[in-house]
């Protein structure tokens, strides 16, 4: 049973939030989540984690989940990762074609590879006349991944896939569309300093945004004064209203019908004015999901966005990871 499991794990700057899934028939099955709330320093500098600290609350947490949760999915910010398209020979066999990535990606790296850690992704029928190939790139600082991985291991958990946080939203839009049946509303997750933003354009392309809302420190919910709530409530609407009419301005006045709220600062935005304008709900993300055993829901089940989207994400490289070894 445990082979099959996969938990989400969303470290977030004041607690860590998991949701725990399984493979269920053709969707998927709930089987736990929670919540450890964490001090303030859990970051160390540059997206680093401090390890003494995080790995105390993940042991916790995984005592605080059923039996057998040992695979974790987790991503890091974009802004963290450095992207490239490369060109490559498209005539290597996998060893060549690692080298040849590697190599090209060195010449446009502003960081020596050592320093680094990379994934990528070729492109099937991207060969050109003269024979190349192109693909992309993924590279981060290796400490970003090592910290994340030694605090993994160092509280029993095994790390399945570490995932760019743009690719995680998207699945989540991709989950929620098939469960609303529509494709038309922009999926906002509003974190403590973050905005971001995720849906899938009419030409079948991603659109994705994460913006800072500058909210100081001594606004950040959600213990607040009333007066904080209506200024920090204000620059989120200000922030949001603008990226909607960027949005707009790129891809037309009518591309967003909607808008699905989630993220712990989600319910700030149900009595915006913006709300006049578009409809807003709350993403109730474990839509669609069995309940194992009966399983009991959070109360505010839009707070777990992320640890949902990882969870789905995890599963699904779980399953190409499967379907590999079978060829």
């Amino acid at each position: 049973m445990g082979q099959s499991l996969v938990a989400g794990v969303d470290i977030g700057h004041h607690s860590i939030k998991a949701v725990l899934l399984k493979p269920h028939r053709e969707s998927y099955s709930l089987l736990g989540w929670q919540e450890i709330v964490v001090p303030d320093d859990i970051f160390a500098d540059n997206h680093t984690l401090n390890y003494q600290k995080i790995v105390k609350k993940l042991k916790e947490l995984k005592k605080a989940l059923p039996l057998f949760s040992r695979k974790v999915a987790l991503a890091v910010p974009d802004s963290s990762v450095i992207t490239k398209q490369i060109q490559i020979d498209s005539a290597l066999d996998s060893h060549e074609q690692q080298f040849a990535v590697y190599q090209a990606f060195a010449q446009q790296s502003p960081l020596p590879l050592d320093a680094l850690q990379l994934d990528y992704i070729m492109q099937p029928g991207s060969v050109s006349a003269e024979g190349k190939q192109e693909g992309q790139v993924y590279a981060t600082r290796s400490e970003v991944v090592q910290s994340r991985v030694a605090a993994l291991r160092g509280a029993g958990w095994q790390p399945l896939q570490l995932a760019l946080l743009s690719q995680v939203m998207r699945g989540l839009w991709c989950w929620y569309s098939v469960q609303q049946g529509r494709s038309d509303c922009l999926l906002v997750d509003v974190g403590q300093r973050w905005l971001t933003l995720t849906m899938q354009l009419p030409d079948g392309s991603f659109y994705y945004r994460q913006q800072s809302f500058n909210q100081p420190p001594a606004l950040t919910f959600p213990a607040m004064s009333s007066a904080a709530e209506t200024v920090a409530d204000a620059m989120l609407c200000d922030c949001l209203q603008r990226e909607l009419q960027r949005l707009s301005a790129l891809h037309g006045s009518d591309v967003v019908a909607g808008l699905w709220l989630c993220g712990g600062g989600a319910e700030q935005l149900l009595s915006s004015p913006l709300t006049e304008a578009l409809p807003c709900e709350l993403l109730s993300v474990f839509d669609g999901l069995d309940r194992a055993g009966g399983a009991s829901l959070p109360e505010k089940p839009h707070c777990y966005s992320l640890a949902m989207a990882l969870a789905l994400s995890g599963l699904r490289w779980q399953q190409q990871l499967l379907s590999g070894a079978k060829r």
